[in-house]
């Protein structure tokens, strides 16, 4: 199967979602064909660290992502204060960064060159995601954070992630 994975946090040198991001495209990407596409600020961790047998491309929506950072960081009075407003100023980087992914990808999808596009992360289930209305092949969304349930399909893999 040709998979792209989308993840625009994926690093595997940075921690929370970042490295969860980096584990999942390279563990995807050793059973899968696999393109991860992720932000330009990942490159210098990534071809250090490698991505195992995946195509890795960069885009780079920096031009939203850094000036945006810089304000939700002001306004979050800290680094580890008022989580929700830094996912809600986020979103105006993701979107940036997926309009970056169809730019770059957008065609290929078109001529069928993925079976599946699998959008990692972000992993907040109230960031909706560009590329999910736009995209020709099969979207998957996941995993989300928030306590949500496991499909009851899935309770046999529970085991072996537990």
């Amino acid at each position: 199967m040709r998979v792209l994975l989308v993840a625009d946090d994926c690093n595997p040198d940075w921690p929370s979602l970042p490295v969860v991001g980096y584990q999942m495209c390279r563990s995807l990407a050793g059973v899968h064909d696999a393109v991860v596409v992720t932000q330009v600020r990942n490159r210098p961790n990534i071809e250090r660290a490698g991505m195992g047998r995946a195509e890795v491309v960069y885009v780079d929506s920096e031009y939203v992502a850094a000036p945006v950072h810089r304000l939700a960081r002001a306004l979050r009075g800290g680094a580890n204060k008022a989580w929700t407003l830094n996912v809600a100023m986020s979103y105006p980087s993701i979107l940036a960064f997926e309009w970056e992914v169809w730019k770059r990808f957008g065609r290929d999808l078109a001529a069928g060159r993925f079976d599946i596009v699998h959008r990692l992360t972000p992993m907040s289930p109230t960031l909706p995601s560009l590329l999910a209305a736009r995209s020709p092949v099969p979207f998957v969304l996941g995993p989300l954070n928030g306590g949500l349930r496991w499909p009851r399909a899935y309770y046999g893999e529970l085991g072996s992630v537990c």
